[in-house]
């Protein structure tokens, strides 16, 4: 059910300020509302402060964004792997070639991520989307040292040779099985520092993250509230 704002203790007749409720922190007043949004009803009162916001690693503007698109995509979609697989991959089915990791550009494919963490405007996100799987160890689930290989001979082919930048402006890294949000679909994040936006867009084929695209939208609607 959703919250309800308790009537005010002094009189009748004050009103409540909806500016200091915690789901209306950031956002425009246009949007203001009385009411807990549906998206937000699972937070708990840890949640809610700003040092619990800091370890999502995202600022809070983007990260109410990124709890509305994920309860609307799962109302829509069913899951979060239905929607990268078909809307976001285009990929009808996640069968591999099976040529060797990383050999057929088919298995894979470059995104940037749709909901990257508070970094510095200089750094990109993005991530390897694989149909195959990366070598990992059967009993913790992290890359064994001929995983990781495969790993770093990709990163130094696809985003440091032939007009690419150089290594120490990369930075790859896969989630452990507790902090991954995706657990169907074997992928990796690489972090760009200072990649000119020709390349980007090259890797990514034009790609736009949906927080942006979301950002955009919002941003849309205001003006056209204000008109």
């Amino acid at each position: 059910m959703p919250e309800h704002v308790p009537a005010a203790q002094s009189t009748e007749s004050e009103e409540v300020d909806v500016s200091s409720l915690f789901w209306n922190i950031n956002i425009s007043p246009k949007r203001w509302t009385r009411e807990r949004p549906p998206y937000l009803a699972n937070m708990s009162e840890k949640d809610k402060g700003k040092n619990r916001l800091e370890r999502f690693q995202r600022v809070p503007s983007d990260l109410r964004r990124y709890l509305k698109f994920i309860y609307d995509l799962k109302k829509q979609y069913g899951s979060i792997l239905s929607f990268i697989q078909y809307e976001r991959l285009h990929w009808h089915d996640t069968i591999p070639s099976g040529d060797s990791p990383f050999a057929n550009s088919s298995d894979y494919k470059i995104l940037c991520n749709d909901w990257p963490y508070a970094l510095e405007p200089s750094i990109v996100h993005l991530v390897v989307w694989l149909k195959f799987e990366l070598e990992s160890d059967e009993t913790t689930d992290y890359l064994t040292p001929s995983g990781r290989q495969e790993i770093e001979d990709f990163v130094n082919r696809v985003f440091c040779e032939e007009g690419g930048i150089s290594r120490e402006q990369v930075i790859w890294f896969k989630n452990g099985p507790t902090l991954k949000s995706v657990h169907a679909l074997e992928h990796i994040h690489v972090l760009l520092y200072q990649a000119p936006t020709e390349m980007v867009e090259r890797l990514t084929e034009g790609d736009k993250p949906m927080s942006t695209i979301r950002a955009e939208e919002e941003a849309a609607e205001t003006d056209g509230v204000c008109e």
